[in-house]
C-alpha cells in the first residue's frame, strides 16, 4: 500500500457486519487530507478502511453507509463541515449520480477498501470530516490541480454540471415549557410563539400570561441581537374563516407583540409588524395538530451573542417523563423488544467539543438476535412537537437530542439544495442505514448539536421513549 499524506487521520470503530455472517472485529479508517481544486469546481476526500488479519469472512458491511439507485451511488453521512465559516456540504451531485465511489464492495481480512467521494471546492486550512460508522475528524486541507487525481476524480472534475455547495449549518430547539421554537441560521434568528400561548380563540389581544411570555421572549432577544437594527413580528393564521378576516386578525397579532416588546427593545431597534393570514402555512392539512402548529407569531432578527438559540423558557421544572431506559453517563441502556425490532443496547462512545459544536458517538447492538428496522430514535410526533413541521421521520437520528428540564435542543442539520428543494433538511452526521447491526457487531452513528453551553460539562442525551443518558460527561 502507498504512504499515506501527511495530515491523514485514523479513527477505529467495531466493523459493520453482513446478514451473512456474526463475525465481529474493529475496522480502521484513514482520513486523508482534503485536496481542493478551485478551478475544477470541486474538493475530493479520500478514506481507507483497513481490515485486521482475522482470517474470517469478507465483509460489506460498511457499505450500508452507500444506497445504489438506478446505476448511483449515494454516499449516506459523509459530509465536510467548515467550522471557520460556520459551513457544511454533502458531496457532489453530477448529471448520472453522486459523485463517490470506492474501489472494492467488500473487505478482506487483512484487506482494505479505498473510498473516494467529491464535494464543492473550499478555501479554509482545515476541515472536519464526518465520516459514517466512526466519528468526526479534523483534516488539513490542500490545494492543488486535479491533474495527479485518481481518474474517476479526473472524470468528476471535467463533468458539465456538479451541483452542491457550502451552505449555513443551522441550530434549533424548543421549550418544553412555553412550545416556542427557535431555529438559527448563521446570524439570522427567527423565534416562533404558539399563537395559541399568546391568545383566545379568534383574539388578538394578550393575556397576562401571555404578556409574561412575550416579556421572557423580549429580554432574550435584547441579548442575543444585534445592538440595534430591524426587528420583525409577522403573524399567521389557520384556514378557518375567510381570509380578509384572516389577514386582519394575524396582522393585530402582530401588533399586539410589537407592542410588548419595544419597551423591552429599546429605541434603538425598529420593530416591523406583518400579517400574513393562512397564505404561509407550516403544517399542510387541516388536522387540529396542523392547524395549531399553523397558528404563530414569529419574531426574526439579526443575532450577535454566541448562542443565538434564544429559547422562551420559564422556570426550570423536572425533566419531562420517559418511557425508555434511563441509564447514567456511558452506561448501556436497553430498550426492550418491540413489535418492529428485538430488544436493543445503547451507549454514548463519546462526547466532545469539535469546532464550536458538541459531537457525540452513539452505538447501537442487537445482544440476541438480528434486528431489521424500528423506531430505534423514539417517536418523532411525541418528540418535535411544532418542529413536527421540519419533517423528520421517526427514524431519524435528529430525534437524538439534549434535554434539559426547559429545553430540547436538536442536532445541527442544514439545507444542501435550498433553492431546489426549500423545505428538505439533512443532519450534519449519520443518517440512518437500511441495515441495523446483527449480534456482535453494533453499528455507530455520528451525531453534532449546537454547544448551547460552552461552560456545561455534562449533558443528558434522549431520545423520547427509546433511552436517556443522564450527566454524560463533555470530554
Amino acid at each position: 500500500m502507498p504512504a499515506r499524506p501527511a495530515g491523514a487521520v485514523s479513527v477505529e470503530a467495531p466493523m459493520p457486519l453482513d446478514w451473512s455472517t456474526d463475525l465481529g472485529g474493529t475496522l480502521k479508517a484513514w482520513v486523508h487530507p482534503v485536496q481542493s481544486s478551485a478551478a475544477d469546481g470541486l474538493s475530493l476526500l479520500t478514506v481507507e478502511l483497513e481490515r485486521p488479519a482475522d482470517g474470517g469472512a469478507p465483509s460489506s458491511g460498511f457499505m450500508i453507509n452507500f444506497t445504489s439507485t438506478g446505476g448511483s451511488t449515494a454516499p449516506s453521512g459523509f459530509n465536510l463541515f467548515d467550522a471557520a465559516s460556520g459551513t457544511v456540504a454533502q458531496p457532489l451531485k453530477l448529471t448520472d449520480g453522486w459523485a463517490a465511489t470506492s474501489d472494492v464492495d467488500v473487505i478482506e481480512a487483512g484487506g482494505s477498501l479505498t473510498i473516494s467521494v467529491a464535494f464543492p471546492p473550499l478555501t479554509a486550512a482545515s476541515v472536519f470530516v464526518t465520516v459514517p460508522g466512526f466519528d468526526m475528524v479534523e483534516v488539513p486541507v490542500t490545494q492543488e490541480a486535479s491533474t495527479a487525481w485518481p481518474d474517476i476524480a479526473k472524470e468528476w472534475a471535467a463533468a458539465p454540471e456538479k451541483v452542491g455547495a457550502f451552505v449555513g449549518a443551522e441550530s434549533s430547539a424548543v421549550s418544553l415549557v412555553t412550545q416556542s421554537t427557535v431555529e438559527v441560521a448563521g446570524d439570522q434568528v427567527l423565534v416562533e410563539l404558539p399563537a395559541d400561548v399568546l391568545f383566545a380563540f379568534n383574539k388578538s389581544n394578550l393575556s397576562s400570561k401571555a404578556q409574561k411570555v412575550v416579556d421572557k421572549a423580549g429580554r432574550k432577544i435584547a441579548e442575543a441581537a444585534a445592538a440595534s437594527g430591524e426587528i420583525t413580528v409577522v403573524g399567521h393564521t389557520d384556514d378557518q374563516g375567510d381570509a380578509s378576516s384572516n389577514m386582519t386578525l394575524s396582522k393585530a397579532r402582530a401588533e399586539s407583540v410589537a407592542d410588548r416588546l419595544r419597551p423591552i427593545l429599546g429605541s434603538t431597534f425598529v420593530v416591523k409588524t406583518e400579517g400574513r393570514g393562512s397564505k404561509e402555512p407550516k403544517v399542510q392539512g387541516t388536522s387540529e395538530d396542523a392547524r395549531a402548529a399553523n397558528r404563530r407569531v414569529e419574531i426574526t432578527f439579526t443575532g450577535r451573542s454566541a448562542n443565538k438559540l434564544v429559547v422562551v423558557d420559564d422556570v426550570p421544572t423536572e425533566l419531562p417523563e420517559t418511557l425508555g431506559a434511563v441509564v447514567t453517563g456511558m452506561e448501556t441502556a436497553r430498550t426492550d423488544a418491540h413489535v418492529l425490532n428485538p430488544e436493543l443496547d445503547a451507549r454514548v462512545v463519546s462526547l466532545r467539543r469539535v469546532g464550536g459544536q458538541l459531537v457525540g458517538v452513539l452505538e447501537i447492538a442487537a445482544p440476541t438476535t438480528r434486528a431489521s428496522s424500528g423506531l430505534l430514535f423514539g417517536d418523532a410526533t411525541r418528540t418535535l412537537g411544532n418542529m413536527a413541521k421540519r419533517g423528520w421521520g421517526s427514524f431519524s437520528i435528529a430525534n437524538v437530542t439534549l434535554l434539559t428540564p426547559t429545553t430540547r435542543v436538536f442536532p445541527v442539520d442544514f439545507r444542501p439544495e435550498a433553492d431546489t428543494y426549500p423545505h428538505e433538511r439533512r443532519v450534519l452526521g449519520s443518517q440512518i442505514p437500511e441495515m441495523l447491526p446483527v449480534p456482535g457487531g453494533p453499528h455507530r452513528y455520528v451525531i453534532v448539536w449546537p454547544d448551547v453551553d460552552p461552560s456545561a460539562t455534562t449533558v443528558t442525551v434522549d431520545a423520547p421513549d427509546a433511552y436517556r443518558f443522564l450527566d454524560v460527561p463533555i470530554s
